[in-house]
């Protein structure tokens, strides 16, 4: 199994907040210009960068699994997993 993430300082600081507050309608014209030349900024320029430059070192991890892999069950680990993520980002 390979862990693949985004390394850190390359997606905006304030995404997220922004995103929410355009959500919430509550975005001001100056972030909402941020938000947009964000935006544009990742759309254009991430495709150009090399896998290494966007995620560094993939992290390796092995396992063996006993018995037999019910069907949905990486599916759900994998959401489980995400959700984990998710909540450290907004710590």
């Amino acid at each position: 199994m390979v862990t693949v993430s985004l390394k850190d300082g390359l997606w905006p600081n304030d995404w997220f907040e922004l995103r929410s507050k355009h959500r919430e309608g509550t975005i001001t014209e100056t972030e909402a210009q941020k938000r947009q030349e964000d935006r544009e900024y990742v759309i254009y320029n991430y495709p150009k960068k090399s896998f290494k430059e966007l995620f560094g070192e993939p992290e390796v991890h092995k396992f063996i699994a006993w018995g037999q892999i019910e069907k949905g069950e990486i599916d759900r680990r994998i959401r489980e997993l995400r959700r984990q993520t998710r909540a450290l980002q907004v710590d």
